[in-house]
């Protein structure tokens, strides 16, 4: 029935095909008029499935953009993933996916402002987290994260982190969601000044890491640089490699045990004779050497110093 109160006929019916992860289906859409005052009415249920004008359907869109930006996968990968589900995507299509992706995820994301907003206030309120990511001369992507909820407030890309850049962006913020708790960021003076500028009244810190991090390089980038130069200079590396090369070789070749199996043959001495123990001990103590290159927490320098820990296990090996 019409609002009007006349009763509703069909006036014509519309197929197209749709593409979906659930496989390819012809979809039909009603169209219907009120007797009474002529209104068009068209079947929103179709509307659920697929947006208007287009043959491929959300779940595809939201497969590819999950696929793109949170497992870092590339157009291809995707591509060969689809295939392999028999939903046939071309690869142009499936770029032009990733970028509607984002487009409505940054439309879902401004029109729940409003309840981001009520929920950090139902906890207190928020912590804003300020960092910029660039490399060289690229624009940078200015982020601001509420440390509690772990919400994405916003993000922009600037041209670059000076102060009159960054000002704009966190009166966005202020304007959305309020002054904050608290600020914390790098000591960045770009940051910096932006942040005394807009939430002067805000208390500030700065991040922990970034100042340890300025102050590690500070103290210990001289003494990893003539570390890392005695390294390139007598090529630790490639000789360890060779060792252990011409280790696996000997170690192999009375037995033709596969490469898999060295382990095994290197800690319970199976099918070896005790010619071949110091062998196994040099094999070992090289791949454990080498292993210490790729220490540390993932934290960058200075906090990961690989070369610091080769050179460690070198001396404990010699002990």
């Amino acid at each position: 029935m019409c609002s009007c109160g006349g009763a509703l006929k069909v006036q014509k019916s519309q197929t197209k095909k749709v593409v979906s992860l659930a496989g390819v289906y012809v979809a039909r859409r009603f169209v219907s008029h009120c007797t009474g005052c002529g209104r068009v009415f068209q079947d929103p249920a179709l509307r659920r499935w697929v947006a208007h004008g287009w043959r491929t359907a959300w779940d595809v869109l939201v497969f590819v953009g999950r696929r793109l930006f949170q497992d870092c996968r590339t157009v291809g990968q995707i591509h060969a993933e689809l295939l392999g589900r028999d939903v046939p995507v071309s690869a142009s299509q499936i770029a032009r996916l990733g970028q509607k992706f984002i487009l409505y995820l940054a439309l879902a994301h401004r029109r729940a402002t409003p309840r981001i907003k009520r929920a950090m206030a139902l906890s207190g309120g928020y912590i804003l987290h300020l960092d910029g990511l660039h490399q060289d001369d690229a624009p940078a992507l200015m982020s601001g994260i509420d440390g509690l909820s772990r919400l994405v407030l916003a993000n922009v890309k600037l041209p670059s982190e000076k102060a009159e850049r960054i000002i704009p962006f966190l009166r966005n913020i202020q304007s959305d969601y309020g002054d904050p708790i608290t600020c914390v960021h790098d000591m960045g003076t770009g940051i910096c000044k932006a942040v005394n500028t807009v939430f002067s009244d805000v208390r500030d810190f700065i991040r922990h890491f970034h100042f340890l991090r300025d102050v590690g390089k500070d103290l210990l980038e001289p003494s990893y640089r003539t570390l890392r130069s005695c390294f390139r200079r007598h090529a630790f590396t490639s000789r360890l490699r060779e060792l252990v090369r011409q280790a696996r070789q000997r170690l192999t070749q009375p037995t033709g045990a596969p490469d898999e199996k060295l382990a095994a043959i290197v800690w319970r001495q199976m099918l070896l004779g005790e010619k071949l123990g110091p062998v196994m001990i040099v094999y070992a103590l090289s791949l454990w050497c080498l292993q210490a290159k790729k220490s540390g927490g993932g934290y960058g320098f200075p906090f990961d110093r690989p070369l610091h820990a080769h050179c460690r296990t070198r001396r404990t090996r010699r002990s």
